[in-house]
């Protein structure tokens, strides 16, 4: 058996849900080696994502110069790790793990990955969350059971809470959160079909209001949600004027929400909010589904050229995109609302 590190370098650099991905693991750890330090590289841009972790002693900031890249190096040298996790698994990350008295890698199964996507060769090498902790298998960390966390700051969570409540009022009715946006065009959720869920949602539910989340590059699908609900009161177009944070604390706010294969469902999924997830050129078999949390996953299993891609395309190679337009509303609907009724609060 290895003995137990003092010090410990994590890296995942990117990319978002990616990095959130990694909370779990990084829960089993503290709670395994609760002395042990525990560092973590990554970019700026999910830094807020474990920054908070009560896992996490010191986070580094992987930078874009090459001088900053060797100070960096050099630094983290310094501090004399017992263990080097990389978890991302590229040529980027590869050259920190010398860095290390030993060091273990993430697998990332691309060949296989690559049979399963264009042949449909079997692929099921569990969730990713899983996998990070499997890493350290040889150092017999158990796993704790821990779902995703993400830890809000309490200054943020007033001054969300706030802006949400001036919208909300004291009306006590079931808010739902829309995230409708995906950087890839193939697992997006058809606009119509989101705007005609929400009004069956709210035919069943006449208090019923939702907020559209996202990022400011999805700031056009959330308007053109927006148009179909005039209304204020009804629907808060609230894409683009959200941080990370914000954003998190808003769902955690919401009764459940509806989200594609994209960073917030993982959001939702840290929140313990339950989600509707759509999947469409991606499948829950290259390990990014919802984890250990209330989720509904919609998807057509019948079609042969799932999945077309582990990350998603610019558009459908075969023109006909029937992996989201299969997935009509009028089939879903029942299915979708009584997984909120039996997950929510609604019951």
């Amino acid at each position: 058996m290895n003995e137990t590190p003092r010090k410990i370098l994590i890296i995942r650099l990117s990319s978002l849900g990616d990095v959130l991905l990694t909370s779990s693991a990084l829960s089993s750890i503290h709670q395994f080696w609760p002395d042990c330090e525990i560092h973590f590289l990554t970019k700026k841009p999910t830094i807020p994502l474990i920054q908070f972790h009560p896992a996490v002693s010191k986070i580094w900031q992987y930078p874009t110069g090459k001088d900053e890249l060797d100070r960096l190096k050099s630094d983290l040298k310094k501090e004399n790790f017992d263990l080097v996790a990389d978890w991302q698994g590229n040529f980027r990350s590869l050259p920190f793990r010398k860095l290390g008295k030993k060091s273990v890698s993430f697998p990332k199964h691309r060949f296989k990955r690559w049979l399963y996507i264009k042949f449909k060769r079997p692929f099921n090498p569990g969730p990713v969350p899983e996998r990070y902790l499997q890493t350290l298998k040889d150092f017999q960390v158990p796993d704790s059971g821990a779902g995703l966390s993400l830890i809000i700051p309490k200054t943020i969570e007033i001054d969300t809470e706030k802006r949400f409540l001036q919208w909300r009022g004291s009306e006590k009715s079931p808010i739902y959160f829309i995230a409708a946006g995906a950087k890839h065009a193939t697992k997006r959720y058809p606009v119509s079909f989101f705007i005609d869920i929400m009004n069956m949602l709210a035919e069943m539910q006449p208090s019923a209001r939702f907020i559209l989340l996202g990022g400011p590059d999805e700031l056009d699908t959330a308007n053109q949600i927006k148009k179909s609900f005039p209304d204020n009161q009804r629907v808060w177009n609230a894409a683009g004027g959200f941080s990370l944070l914000e954003s998190a604390e808003i769902i955690r706010l919401c009764t459940a929400g509806f989200s594609n294969d994209s960073f917030l469902m993982h959001v939702a999924t840290a929140m313990q909010i339950p989600v509707v997830a759509f999947f469409g050129s991606t499948t829950p078999a290259l390990g990014f589904a919802p984890f250990r949390s209330p989720a509904l996953i919609v998807e057509d299993k019948t079609l042969t050229c799932r999945p077309c891609s582990h990350i998603g395309r610019d558009s459908c190679p075969l023109q006909h995109f029937n992996c989201m337009n299969n997935l009509q509303p009028e089939l879903w609907f029942p299915v979708i609302y009584q997984f909120l009724l039996s997950s929510s609060e609604l019951k």
